[in-house]
C-alpha cells in the first residue's frame, strides 16, 4: 500500500507540472477586446429548449503541438453556456478529470484542440520507470472511463485539433470518427467550404448555401475516416479552393480523397459532433461558427434532434 501511495504521488506531481506549464501560457487569453468580441458574436439563447441544465467539462489538455487558440475555445463554449442557460462549465487541462468518479458529474466532453496521447507526457523516457509504470496503469483506466462515458450516452464535442490525439488508442479514432494527417490550406489560407447537408438541422446557420473562410483545414488517414460511418455536413469545395499546390498533392495521396469539416455520427448511446474549424483565434468570434458551435453542442446533449446516419447509406 505505501509503494502504490507514494508512486500515486509521483504520478500526481508530473501531471500537475504539465498543467501548471499550460494554465500559466495560457491565463492572459483571450485578451479583454477579444472578450468583447466573442460577446458580442455569442448566440443570445438555445436555437431549442434544454432538457436541463447541462454540466460539460471544456477539456484542455494539450500533450503534441499546443495551440494558441485552445483558451479561446474553451471560453466560447463557457460564454455560450452562460448566456443561453443551456449548460454550465468546468474548463480543466487535468486528465484527472477522465476519472470515471469525476466523468458521472458531466453530461458532456468538448475538445478543445486536444493533442497527442493525452494520459501520458509526451517525453516519459527520462522518467522514473516506476513513474512511468503507474503512469500507463492510470492511462488505461482513464482511457476505458472516456470511452465507457460517451459509450453509455456522454455527449463528445471535437474542436479542431481533437482528431489529432490518442493516435496509440486506435478505438479512439472510432470514438471521435477520424485522424489527422495533415492540414494542405494553412491558417492562411481562405477556402470553400461546401454545404453538404443544406436541410440537416445542424446547418440551419448557413442558409442552404456554402461559404468561405480563412483557417487552417485539416485532411484525415484512411482509416477509421469514411462517408459510410459519418454524416459528412460541411466538406472542402473543390471548385473554391486551392488544389494545386504541393503540399494539397500530397494530402490527395488519401484513398478517399475526401475532405470532410464537419460530421455527426453516434458512438454506442452516445452522440459525437466535430468540426475542424478553430484553429485561427477569429473563429470564435465568428457569429456563424459560434452558432455552429452552439447547436452542435445541443445535439450532443440530447436536446437537439439531428440524423445521424451515414452519408454514404443515405437513400439516393
Amino acid at each position: 500500500m505505501k509503494q502504490w501511495i507514494t508512486r500515486s504521488i509521483h504520478v500526481a506531481l508530473v501531471a500537475g507540472l504539465m498543467i501548471m506549464v499550460a494554465s500559466d501560457a495560457w491565463a492572459q487569453y483571450p485578451k479583454r477586446d477579444e472578450k468583447q468580441l466573442m460577446d458580442a458574436a455569442a448566440p443570445k439563447k438555445a436555437r431549442v429548449t434544454p432538457s436541463k441544465k447541462h454540466r460539460l467539462l471544456a477539456f484542455t489538455h494539450a500533450v503534441g503541438f499546443r495551440h494558441d487558440s485552445i483558451p479561446y475555445a474553451a471560453h466560447m463554449v463557457q460564454l455560450m453556456g452562460d448566456k443561453t442557460g443551456a449548460w454550465e462549465t468546468v474548463i480543466s487541462d487535468d486528465p484527472g478529470m477522465l476519472a470515471p468518479e469525476v466523468l458521472k458529474s458531466f453530461d458532456g466532453i468538448v475538445m478543445c484542440s486536444t493533442t497527442g496521447e493525452l494520459c501520458m507526457p509526451n517525453k516519459h523516457n527520462d522518467i522514473d520507470p516506476a513513474i512511468v509504470a503507474a503512469l500507463k496503469e492510470r492511462d488505461s483506466m482513464l482511457k476505458k472511463s472516456f470511452q465507457e462515458f460517451v459509450k453509455n450516452g456522454g455527449a463528445l464535442i471535437g474542436i479542431h485539433a481533437a482528431t489529432d490525439a490518442w493516435y496509440e488508442w486506435e478505438e479512439y479514432g472510432n470514438i471521435i470518427g477520424g485522424l489527422f494527417i495533415s492540414h494542405p490550406w494553412t491558417k492562411d489560407f481562405t477556402v470553400g467550404i461546401k454545404n453538404d447537408e443544406p436541410n440537416h438541422p445542424l446547418n440551419k446557420v448557413f442558409n442552404g448555401k456554402g461559404f468561405s473562410i480563412t483557417d487552417e483545414i485539416y485532411t484525415f488517414r484512411d482509416e477509421p475516416y469514411s462517408r459510410d460511418k459519418l454524416r459528412i455536413l460541411l466538406s472542402i469545395d473543390t471548385e473554391r479552393t486551392d488544389m494545386v499546390s504541393d503540399r494539397v498533392q500530397r494530402a490527395m495521396k488519401t484513398k478517399h480523397k475526401d475532405f470532410g469539416v464537419a460530421w455527426v455520427k453516434t458512438y454506442g448511446k452516445g452522440r459525437v459532433f466535430y468540426c475542424s474549424l478553430g484553429h485561427n483565434e477569429h473563429i470564435f468570434w465568428d457569429k456563424r461558427i459560434m452558432q455552429y458551435y452552439q447547436d452542435g453542442i445541443q445535439f450532443a446533449l440530447g436536446d437537439l434532434d439531428a440524423d445521424t446516419t451515414p452519408t454514404g447509406k443515405l437513400k439516393k
